[in-house]
């Protein structure tokens, strides 16, 4: 890594906190120090990748039509030791559908689709990658539905009568990605107030969509006071909470950050500069709030599939 042993032996194994205005310093037990390394490697993994995209893209761009630019999309989701590494998405929507027009008129795109996940223990990383299938079959079902309707129309059929509702999964997926309420959204809002847990999360879920079609509660067993059924549009998948707040956190505070900021490798220092949200959470500016993994993810995702939206798609 090209780091001092010393201040990363010490950003693992003290945390600083201030206090009336004095920093006062206080032991990491060793659970939580196992905890910070499996973020840091995360982290780590997560930057690179986001680097190599960032490079590709760059090089690719100069060989474009229009030339120069950066017209790389990507979004990455790796397992790292039991939480959700996302990679960056470089282009997305209807802005990087005009970039595209005007830089390089006769990009071709081709998406490698998510593998829906249904193991025997499914937890945070199963459900992004699920509703990232959820996403793509929604944009599937509207892209065959119209294609139908328009050669019905063609051939003089009248498609008026015809009832598509019961093809797409649309309540599973406003259940997750309801920006007020949604499964996303509480786990976000769990993360920042003070003694949120898992438990409180599987409460506040379970409370907030009683009766609703696409999520059920887990009768017996061990998951019937941490788990959900979600009903995706390929199977049923029972959902354990427990984690979900530490996963979604990705611990990797500031202090394990600033080592790699000054590491002596060049692409880790590339890779870990400050981003525009890090440099307001540094500087304490007003509007700096945690965003967690599946914000984040949730960005990446809808930048994808709005650059889909706007080009011609082919299945």
């Amino acid at each position: 890594l090209g780091v001092s042993l010393p201040a990363l032996r010490r950003a693992l194994t003290v945390k600083q906190i201030k206090v009336a205005g004095e920093w006062i310093e206080k032991s990491n037990p060793p659970p939580l120090c196992l905890e910070l390394c499996d973020g840091l490697a995360k982290a780590v993994y997560a930057r690179l990748f986001e680097w190599l995209q960032a490079q590709l893209s760059a090089a690719l761009a100069t060989h474009s039509p229009g030339g120069g630019g950066d017209l790389g999309l990507g979004l990455g989701l790796g397992d790292g030791g039991g939480g959700t590494a996302l990679g960056g998405t470089a282009l997305g929507g209807a802005e990087s559908a005009a970039r595209l027009a005007k830089e390089a008129p006769l990009t071709i795109g081709l998406l490698d689709i998510f593998g829906f996940e249904i193991f025997a223990h499914n937890s945070l990383e199963q459900l992004c990658i699920n509703f990232a299938n959820e996403k793509l079959q929604g944009l599937f079902n509207l892209v065959m539905i119209t294609h139908a309707q328009e050669e019905s129309r063609r051939e003089g059929i009248d498609t008026a009568h015809l009832d598509f509702s019961g093809i797409d999964n649309a309540p599973c997926r406003e259940l997750v990605e309801k920006r007020s309420g949604g499964l996303f959204a509480l786990l976000e809002d769990e993360c920042q107030v003070p003694k949120g847990s898992d438990a409180s999360l599987h409460t506040k879920l379970h409370k907030e969509f009683e009766g609703h079609p696409s999520l059920s509660p887990v009768k017996k067993g061990p998951l019937a006071a941490c788990g959900f059924v979600l009903a995706h549009y390929a199977a049923e998948v029972t959902y354990d909470l427990r984690g979900f707040l530490a996963k979604n956190k990705d611990r990797c505070p500031e202090d394990l950050l600033v080592p790699l900021r000054i590491s002596t490798s060049g692409v880790l220092r590339a890779a870990f500069a400050p981003t525009s949200a890090e440099q307001a959470a540094m500087s304490g500016k007003r509007g700096a709030r945690f965003s967690g993994v599946v914000s984040k993810f949730s960005l990446q995702l809808g930048e994808l599939v709005g650059h889909l939206k706007a080009s011609q798609v082919h299945f």
